[in-house]
This record gives C-alpha cells, sequence and structure tokens, in this order.
C-alpha cells in the first residue's frame, strides 16, 4: 500500500509542475487503490486522506469548480480526524486546510471563509511540531487573514511571529538556492505588508524596524559569514561572546537539527506550497521536536538575561537605524497592497511620513511592466522606447519623488536653503544627498532621474544614491575608504571567445579610462577570464568591468558578468554567487559598464539579487552599476565623464550623477541613454 500511495504521491507532484490533467486523473486512480490496514502503525490513513486534499484543490485550479475545494476540505478534515496530538504532520495539514478555506474566499470574498482559515493558520504557526520553514507562511496566512477581515492589530501580531520565524525558515546552514526559494515564496511580501499594517496602526518607527527586519536575508547572512561569526553569535557584542559561548554552541546545533530535519516547504495562502502529503515527517518525531523548542527558548531566555545581551536575535531598533540620517535623508519607500508611503530618516534622526495615496502595489508593478516593454522595444524601434520610458519618469516624479521633495524642503535645511539642491559655486554649498531605499517592484525603477511636473530632473534637485537596506548603507559607512591612490583592476572584454557577443566601443572606453587613471592590472580580450578576474579581485581596491552582463536565476548562480571564457564548456560567466563569497578587504568602488548589474531578481524584489549588492557583500563600498542595457556608444562618453570626476577628488555618488547629466544634456529626451546609472552605496 506505501509503494501505491508514494506512486499517486509522485503523480501528484507531476500534475502540479506540469498542469497536466491526465496526471491529475492518474493521481486520483492511484490513490483510490490506497487501502491502509488496521491498525495503521505508519499513519497511511491520515497521508492518504491528506494527499487527496492536495489534489481536489489541484483540481479546483484547472477547473474552477468550488465543488472541488469543499471536498479539499472534507479531505484534510479527515486526515487531521486520524492523527494524534503529537503527530508532526498536525501542523502540516492544519496549514494545508487554511490555505483551502483562504482560496475559497478568493473565490467568492465571503469574509467567512475567511473566519475559517484564521484559526487554522494560527493552530499551525503556534505548533512546535512544524519545522520553521512550514510555521512561517501559516504565520502570514493568519496575518493576511485578519487584514483583509479588517483586524490591523491581530494582523500586526501575525507578522511579528512571522517576522520572529524568518531567520530559521530562511536558516544560513541552508542551500543559497533553497533559502531563495523561501523567500521568493513563503514571504515574498511579508515585510512590506507588515509594514504598511504597522503604518496603518500609526506605529512608523515600528514600520521601518519591520522592514529591515523582513528584507535583505540573504545579503545580511552572507555578511554574516564574511565575518567568520555563527548567526546566533553574530548578535552578541563581541567582549560578552566568551561568558554566552558554551550556549551559542548548543543553539547552532539545535538549529541544524530542527531545521535540517524539517526541510523548506511551506504553505501560505498564495497556494505556493502544494504537494504537501509527507513533507511533515522528519527524522525527529513530535517530542524530540518539542523538547528541542522548549530549550531554545530556554537558552535564549538565558543569553538575554547576561548584561548587554538584552536584544540577542532580536531585530534592529529604531535607535540603531536612525543614525542613517547623519550624512543626509534616507528616504525608504514601502509599497503594499493597499498602501504606499515614504518614511524619511532625516539628518536630524527623526522620521517623517509621506503618504503615496496613489502609489500601490498594483501601480507600481504596471510602471514596471511598462518599463520592461520599453527596454523590449530597445532591440526593436528605440524611437518608440523613449515616450515610453518618458512616461514612467514622470509617473515617478507626480507620485513619489514630488511629494518626498516638498516635504524635504520643510524639513531639511540644505533643501531649504537651497531650493534647486545643487549648490554650486555661488552658493559655496555641495550638492544635497540623498538615498533612496526602494521595496518591492519599485527597486527596478529610476527615482533618481524622476521628471517633476515643472519639468526638472531629481537629479536637478539632489545627488541621489541607493541602498538595498539601511542596515546595508550603515555597515559600508563603518568600513574604512581605501587609501589613493587606488589599485585598480580593469578587466574589458569586447565580445566572448568565438567572436559572439561584440561590444564594438569597449576599446575606446579602456583607452579615455587609462588616459585618467593607470590600472594595476589589466586584463583585456582572451586574458579576461573567470578564473582570472576571481583571483586578481581581492587584491584590488578598484574594480573596472567593460562587457556583458545578465540577470539569471538563483539556480543558476544568479545575476552574471560574462567573462572572456564565460560560454566555454569548461568555465562559466562570473556569476554574483561567485562574487558574494569573496573576502576584498581592500575593495572602495567597483565601476560596472554592462548590462543590468543593479537590476535585481523580480522574484527577490528586497534581496539585492544582483552583481552591484553582490560585489557591496564582497567588501566594495560603492558600486556604480546600471539598471537596464546601455548604449555601446555612449558607454565611452559615461565612464571618462565618470573618471574624470573620480581623479578630480569627487565621490563615486557624485561621479555617476555626473555621467547622468553629461549624457541627458545631449539627450534629454532619451532617458533610456541616461537613466540607467545608479550609485549603490555611502
Amino acid at each position: 500500500m506505501e509503494s501505491r500511495f508514494l506512486l499517486a504521491a509522485t503523480l501528484a507532484t507531476l500534475a502540479r509542475l506540469t498542469e497536466r490533467p491526465d496526471y491529475l486523473d492518474q493521481a486520483f486512480e492511484a490513490l483510490r487503490a490506497v487501502r491502509p490496514g488496521r491498525p495503521d502503525k505508519t499513519g497511511l490513513r491520515a497521508r492518504t486522506h491528506g494527499l487527496a486534499g492536495e489534489l481536489h484543490r489541484l483540481r479546483y485550479e484547472a477547473t474552477r469548480d468550488q465543488r472541488e475545494l469543499s471536498r479539499s476540505d472534507r479531505a484534510y478534515r479527515r486526515a487531521l480526524a486520524h492523527l494524534p496530538e503529537n503527530s508532526p504532520d498536525l501542523g502540516t495539514y492544519l496549514a494545508a486546510r487554511a490555505v483551502t478555506w483562504f482560496t475559497r474566499w478568493e473565490a467568492t470574498g465571503n469574509p467567512r471563509f475567511l473566519k475559517r482559515a484564521a484559526p487554522l493558520y494560527e493552530r499551525a504557526m503556534h505548533s512546535t511540531l512544524l519545522p520553521a520553514g512550514h510555521r512561517l507562511p501559516a504565520a502570514y496566512g493568519y496575518a493576511r487573514s485578519h487584514a483583509l477581515l479588517g483586524d490591523a492589530r491581530e494582523a500586526l501580531s501575525g507578522y511579528r511571529t512571522a517576522m520572529e520565524l524568518l531567520p530559521l525558515a530562511a536558516w544560513h546552514g541552508l542551500q543559497r538556492d533553497d533559502r531563495a526559494h523561501v523567500l521568493a515564496t513563503s514571504v515574498f511580501h511579508l515585510a512590506r505588508e507588515a509594514a504598511a499594517t504597522a503604518l496603518d496602526l500609526g506605529e512608523k518607527h515600528l514600520a521601518v524596524e519591520l522592514l529591515e527586519e523582513g528584507r535583505g536575508v540573504l545579503m545580511r547572512q552572507s555578511h554574516d559569514e564574511r565575518a567568520g561569526t555563527e548567526l546566533p553569535a553574530r548578535d552578541v557584542p563581541v567582549p560578552l561572546r566568551e561568558k554566552v559561548r558554551e550556549k551559542l554552541h548548543e543553539l547552532s546545533s539545535m538549529r541544524e537539527q530542527l531545521d535540517f530535519a524539517g526541510g523548506v516547504p511551506g504553505v501560505g495562502p498564495d497556494r505556493t506550497a502544494a504537494g504537501l502529503a509527507g513533507a511533515a515527517a522528519a527524522a525527529l518525531d513530535g517530542d524530540d521536536r518539542q523538547r528541542l523548542h522548549r530549550r531554545w527558548d530556554a537558552l535564549v531566555d538565558e543569553i538575554r538575561q547576561v548584561e548587554g545581551c538584552a536584544d540577542f536575535l532580536r531585530p534592529p531598533s529604531w535607535q540603531q537605524l536612525a543614525p542613517a540620517g547623519e550624512h543626509g535623508p534616507v528616504i525608504v519607500v514601502n509599497i503594499a497592497e493597499a498602501r504606499g508611503d515614504a518614511l524619511i530618516i532625516t539628518s536630524e534622526g527623526d522620521l517623517e511620513l509621506v503618504e503615496l495615496p496613489d502609489v500601490t502595489r498594483a501601480t507600481v508593478n504596471r510602471q514596471a511592466r511598462l518599463l520592461g516593454r520599453a527596454q523590449d522595444l530597445l532591440g526593436e524601434d528605440p524611437p518608440e522606447a523613449h515616450p515610453v520610458f518618458l512616461d514612467v519618469l514622470r509617473w515617478l516624479g507626480s507620485r513619489i519623488a514630488l511629494p518626498v521633495l516638498e516635504r524635504l524642503r520643510r524639513v531639511e535645511p540644505h533643501f531649504r536653503n537651497n531650493r534647486d539642491g545643487q549648490g554650486g559655486s555661488e552658493s559655496n554649498e555641495p550638492r544635497a544627498r540623498i538615498w533612496w531605499c526602494l521595496t518591492g517592484q519599485l527597486s527596478f525603477l529610476p527615482l533618481h532621474a524622476a521628471l517633476l511636473p515643472d519639468g526638472t530632473c531629481v537629479a536637478d534637485h539632489c545627488v541621489s544614491s541607493y541602498t538595498p537596506t539601511i542596515r546595508a548603507l550603515l555597515a559600508a559607512r563603518a568600513r574604512p575608504a581605501a587609501e589613493r591612490p587606488p589599485r585598480l583592476l580593469l578587466a574589458t572584454v569586447p565580445h566572448l571567445d568565438g567572436g559572439n557577443r561584440p561590444l564594438p566601443h569597449a576599446g575606446e572606453e579602456t583607452a579615455r579610462l587609462t588616459r585618467r587613471l593607470t590600472p594595476a592590472v589589466s586584463l583585456a580580450g582572451s586574458q579576461a577570464t573567470r578564473r582570472r578576474i576571481l583571483a586578481q579581485l581581492p587584491t584590488c581596491s578598484w574594480f573596472h568591468f567593460a562587457g556583458h552582463a545578465e540577470q539569471r536565476p538563483p539556480s543558476q548562480g544568479g545575476a552574471a558578468l560574462y567573462c572572456w571564457d564565460a560560454e566555454d564548456p569548461d568555465s562559466a560567466p562570473l556569476t554574483s554567487a561567485d562574487i558574494a563569497g569573496l573576502r576584498c578587504e581592500r575593495a572602495e568602488l567597483a565601476v560596472l559598464s554592462a548590462c543590468e548589474t543593479a537590476l535585481g531578481d523580480p522574484d527577490l524584489a528586497d534581496e539585492a539579487a544582483h552583481v552591484a549588492g553582490a560585489l557591496q557583500t564582497a567588501g566594495f563600498r560603492h558600486v556604480i552599476a546600471t539598471l537596464w542595457p546601455v548604449s555601446d556608444t555612449r558607454a565611452p562618453q559615461a565612464t571618462d565623464r565618470i573618471y574624470e570626476a573620480l581623479t578630480s577628488g569627487d565621490s563615486p555618488a557624485t561621479a555617476a550623477h555626473e555621467a547622468l547629466v553629461l549624457l541627458r544634456g545631449a539627450r534629454p529626451d532619451a532617458p533610456v541613454l541616461w537613466a540607467p546609472y545608479v550609485h549603490v552605496g555611502p
């Protein structure tokens, strides 16, 4: 009987992955042949009903026949009836049944179904029999259910529980692909929706804390690994670690047992994890898992009792984040389903809330799609692309940049005293600086180049930089700047091995650069191999890459630079995973004259999953990169202006700004040519 059940489960997986109805029919047929014996020592009866619940929900997805959801609920109810209270499968089927009720609400809009889903999610999220990878999406489902019912306070409670589970579900001991899967599916909107709920309740400081807690997870973990500390230990001040060393070691050991035993899958209201039959079966039985969780909680409490460790494993507080505005305002723009807001950390350490009534997840996604369409037009008919780019920039200017700049003129002395923000020789004032910290799909849009209703551009008012998170900005500022003159690694790939994908103007770009700065190491053409670039990166303080780049999925190593031998059978592109694994102690600045090097992965929009983010993780304080394909013809001009500014003593942010100003001056009607260049860092 077990073999027949496994056949049915395999067919269910195929049906889910391929959406082929014949696999679904075969899965039902195989499941009907399963006849659990009495006594049922292996729990086959419960698993059979649980798999039936999944199959009926899959059939609903294929047919939209709501009777299938009723059948799914009945099957899950029977599965639960056959489970003992200490079964490790109990929480799994509670969550799966909750998903069915949530789906019924999606199909009908009847709030009664949300009221049925919420308590099931609650039981699942508090079940210590479930690994964190299952409890996290259950907590998210609980929060979403209450948010949709209009109970913001209870929704916030669910979101905070989910936040507490996040570092366990996306534990750094798992493979990076598995962690990315958790972040891309179970909690894709978690931090943004949690922050929006906090704002609904008037808690703006908490909103900032939640955004920091739930975003940039992969980058934070990589930074921790580079620091050579275990995940728990990083939250304990260094002088106090010896006092709690044994407790930290025990925590790390328990985390490995809890999370490797439970795997990664989850169940969320967006149906991100079907295929649950038997998924909760783990090497640990229910009693062992509960025992470990109780011991975990006790150890955390003991460590927090040690003087100086009260914040152990707690998210950063507003007081720790407020100094980010000391060198200029940091604008965190949060985009959620029902609201959009700009949270401005001022130079005085205050927090200003600017509501953006016309900005929601749906409207931002629409602009991101328009920008994507404009980028597609670049290879078809570039003149048709320019009006689309301009429309997106005008939308960004009127909906986001204008209200932000208006508030800055009221609260920031530099903006108030220099209304154009530029300063300049007449006023003897430096240009105003701001940092954008964008969430969700907004991180793919060029706010630094937004066009205001008066015809000016954000770049006419200030110098913009970007940061993936506030903590990333604070960490970059904390690292000492490299000494000058810089040790420059120049890698130029005018075409790949075999002549593929030529860049005719790469040679001109290199010539202009070397007239202004002599590289310490120059790798051109066949010398610019993956192995050589990786070997030289840790030895240099500046890195310039001229060549091709591409955004790729995490399963392929993520975003990549195309070195000379990128397409050779015995080599590969230089991926963001390769770069992030380096320890570049001397790193200061990277300039990426290549396409899409600051674009990121749409499924990991809050994770800085691009080459610029990887270089920051490796140790580079500043990165100048691009949001979309750049013009090979104009790349030499941009590079020349960047290095003219850098060798004159200007900051990397100012250098990127000057390149934008130069290119915009020549073609203000063509933002595709001047708007892609961005600065990331302090």
